[in-house]
């Protein structure tokens, strides 16, 4: 019984070492990639412009976040979506580019109202290719300067957090079982 003790005292111990090295990691910056890209938009009334810089999409692993930054003069609503540039239809009504990303509701990421300056950030379960939409639905023309930057971390945080979570207890409780039995050993030891 005793080396059952010992030998789960010291696995319970590794998973806490393995947590607290986790942990150190999830402390690491995200690092830039690349040069931040920028642009800026006029949208007409009840209008929507697809956000293509360089004539490209970005494609997002769990490793990467989207970091973009928006400064309007009214209130928009940005979409950022799992869906090629080309399978977006281009002479949509905004209402009609509603019912489309409606019907393609597991394709968007984010859906998220913006006023002044906002700063979104998104990092994907897995990998996607994604493509932002901004959609003026306000009767006045709307400004928008945007900016998106990529960053890029070790190691998916949401998995080291989600593997943090479920191994520390375990760790905890296998390990604080065998510091139980040895301070019990000791005290029967010291009484004899």
């Amino acid at each position: 019984m005793k080396r059952l003790s010992i030998a789960l005292g010291r696995i319970g111990a590794t998973f806490l070492a393995i947590c607290l090295s986790l942990g150190v990691l999830l402390l690491i910056p995200q690092a830039s990639i690349g040069i931040p890209i920028s642009g800026s938009e006029q949208l007409e009334p009840m209008s929507y412009s697809i956000v293509t810089p360089l004539g490209l999409q970005a494609t997002l692993t769990p490793e990467t976040t989207l970091k973009m930054e928006f400064r309007t003069n009214s209130t928009l609503t940005v979409y950022l979506v799992n869906l090629p540039t080309e399978d977006i239809p281009k002479n949509l009504t905004s209402e009609k580019l509603r019912i489309f990303l409606k019907d393609k509701a597991g394709n968007v990421l984010i859906e998220k109202k913006i006023a002044e300056k906002e700063t979104v950030e998104y990092t994907p379960a897995g990998m996607v290719r994604t493509t932002l939409i901004l959609l003026n639905e306000e009767s006045q023309t709307a400004s928008v300067a945007w900016s998106m930057e990529f960053l890029a971390s070790i190691a998916p945080k949401a998995r080291l957090a989600k593997a943090i979570i479920y191994l520390s207890p375990l760790g905890i409780a296998l390990a604080g079982q065998w510091i139980f039995i040895e301070i019990q050993d000791r005290k029967r030891k010291s009484l004899s």
